[in-house]
């Protein structure tokens, strides 16, 4: 018997849900989704060249980057 609700749920494999979705291999989109994260890591680090006053938090903050952490802890869009 469950107090508060039911059952939990399952926790989902986001690859194994977009793999079936589009008819492709769990470690292919597992693949292309670090070739999206390393595509715009160095965004924020080259907007920061263009900030006057050099601060890359400041760019995280407006990009929202720092809610999106990657496997290494490295922020991204």
């Amino acid at each position: 018997m469950f107090l508060f609700g039911g059952k939990k749920k399952e926790e989902e494999d986001i690859y194994a849900k977009l793999a079936k979705e589009y008819g492709l291999a769990r470690d292919q989109v597992r693949k292309i989704g670090f070739l999206i994260v390393d595509g715009t890591r160095n965004i924020p680090k080259l907007l920061t060249r263009a900030d006057p006053e050099q601060d890359e938090k400041r760019i995280h903050k407006v990009l929202d980057a720092a809610k999106n952490v990657d496997d290494t802890g490295e922020p991204y869009i």
